[in-house]
C-alpha cells in the first residue's frame, strides 16, 4: 500500500501545559503548530478526520494535543516525500517539540511551532509536486 505524507496545521489559542502520554508534561506556547505524519494514501482522509476529532481514544502524541478544546484544526497538505524528509526540512525553520510524534524513527520531532501563521504553500509547495492540497 502506497503511503503519503501529510502536514496538519493547528492553532493553539492560549499557552498551556499538557501531559502527552509517555513524553510527560510539555508546555505549548500560543501559536501555530505543524504536525507531520504519514498514512496509506487510500485512507489518509480518515487519519486527517481523526486529527479533527476532540473526543477520541488518546493513543498517539498528536491525539493529546489535537483533543484540547483550545486547539483549532486549520488545514492540511499532502506530500509524496517521506514524513522524515518533511520533518528535516521544517527543523531548519521552526522550533520543534522534543520527541513529539517521532517514536518510530530517529527524527528529533514531527511537531513544530511557529509564533506567526506559516505560509505552508509558499515554503513547501515545491515539495508537493502532483499530490494535492486539501483544505480543512
Amino acid at each position: 500500500m502506497k503511503k503519503v505524507s501529510y502536514l496538519v496545521l493547528f492553532y493553539l489559542k492560549r499557552s498551556q501545559k499538557l501531559t502527552v502520554g509517555s513524553l510527560g508534561s510539555i508546555f505549548f506556547e500560543r501559536g501555530y503548530y505543524l504536525y507531520v505524519g504519514s498514512y496509506p494514501y487510500q485512507s489518509v482522509e480518515k487519519r486527517i478526520q481523526r486529527h479533527r476529532l476532540k473526543k477520541k481514544k488518546l493513543f498517539w502524541h498528536i491525539d493529546y494535543f489535537s483533543s484540547l478544546a483550545t486547539v483549532r484544526f486549520l488545514d492540511y497538505y499532502l506530500f509524496p516525500q517521506p514524513e522524515c524528509r518533511l520533518a528535516r526540512f521544517l527543523r531548519q525553520y521552526y522550533k520543534y517539540i522534543d520527541s513529539f510524534g517521532s517514536s518510530d524513527c530517529h527524527c528529533p520531532s514531527h511537531m513544530f511551532f511557529a509564533a506567526e501563521k506559516p505560509n505552508v504553500e509558499k515554503q513547501l509547495g515545491f515539495l508537493q509536486k502532483k499530490v494535492d492540497r486539501r483544505s480543512g
